[in-house]
């Protein structure tokens, strides 16, 4: 929560040791794939999910539930694996798989994007790359006083504020698996209808 999702998250996972005890102690991701989850932090994480979008908790294992590694997430890993390894995606049935794994993105309308702002330019690797990524959203930023403070008034300015409350049609992702398989499926995708 709070922090930025790497774009190669699949490679991250894929290139991985096949052992469920990496892939959920180390990894963190493949908990959405088996069904471990009985941690300390659960229930304050359930609590907090609940407070943003009941709805959530539709998708989370009773609390009741002991959660143990199914091995989905070493038999997911083999599936990537073969997908790319093999050119599976540019295959019908390879296409099939990746768009049936894509079924739980939904989408969403985000009406304050203030948070998804402030991650994108907390992670950016300076004050300048931030004044660039203003500037690219059309931010008028004088750095006359300083780079600080130009960031500081671009930030007050009424353009800025209206583009981060303006409402913004986003994909809703339900666990690690639908995004890596977004992650993989979409430059493929990208190239075959340029050359198609």
């Amino acid at each position: 929560m709070g922090g930025e999702i790497p774009t190669d998250l699949w490679q991250t996972f894929v290139n991985a040791p096949e052992e469920p005890d990496y892939l959920h102690e180390m990894l963190g991701i493949a908990d959405t794939f088996c069904f471990r989850y009985d941690r300390p932090f659960i229930r304050a994480a359930r609590h907090h999910l609940g407070r943003i979008d009941r709805r959530l908790l539709e998708h989370l294992p009773d609390e009741a539930i002991s959660g143990y590694c199914a091995w989905n997430c070493i038999e997911e890993q083999r599936f990537m694996k073969d997908w790319i390894q093999f050119e599976e995606w540019n295959t019908p049935a390879g296409r099939m798989f990746a768009q049936e794994r894509l079924r739980q993105i939904e989408p969403f309308t985000a009406v304050d994007q203030t948070p998804w702002m402030l991650i994108k330019h907390r992670h950016l690797p300076s004050l300048q790359d931030v004044i660039w990524s203003l500037e690219d959203s059309g931010i008028e930023v004088d750095e006359e006083e300083g780079r600080l403070q130009a960031v500081r008034r671009a930030y007050s300015q009424a353009v800025f504020v209206k583009q981060v409350l303006a409402p913004r049609e986003i994909d809703r992702f339900w666990g690690f698996r639908p995004l890596m398989w977004q992650q993989l499926w979409s430059p493929r995708a990208g190239s075959r209808t340029r050359s198609g």
